[in-house]
């Protein structure tokens, strides 16, 4: 996977947004019986998150991990590989 890094970012936000939700679920429904699944739920989502982020976010050329940001950067800030095309700049 090429561009597998792209997708990471989204993936990785995604995943982690729904595991904060289904926590803050889980803390409204604290009485119920449902709330120690919830909890489970949104733990499993949130290490899901980090593992995509720890496994994807990296550099295609030297595998390092690429600095925390939004969006994509510009270049590796280890070996300087381009990570942005010119037809790519718009669509980070």
């Amino acid at each position: 996977m090429k561009y597998a890094y792209k997708k990471a970012v989204g993936l990785f936000t995604t995943l982690f947004v729904l595991g904060v939700v289904i926590m803050a679920v889980a803390n409204f429904m604290r009485h119920l019986p449902i709330h120690g699944t919830l909890i489970t739920a949104g733990t499993i989502v949130l290490a899901s998150a980090l593992i995509i982020y720890m496994a994807f976010w990296r550099c295609p050329v030297c595998r390092e991990l690429l600095q925390r940001q939004i969006t994509v950067p510009h270049s590796c800030k280890s070996c300087g590989a381009r990570l942005i095309d010119n037809e790519d700049e718009g669509s980070n």
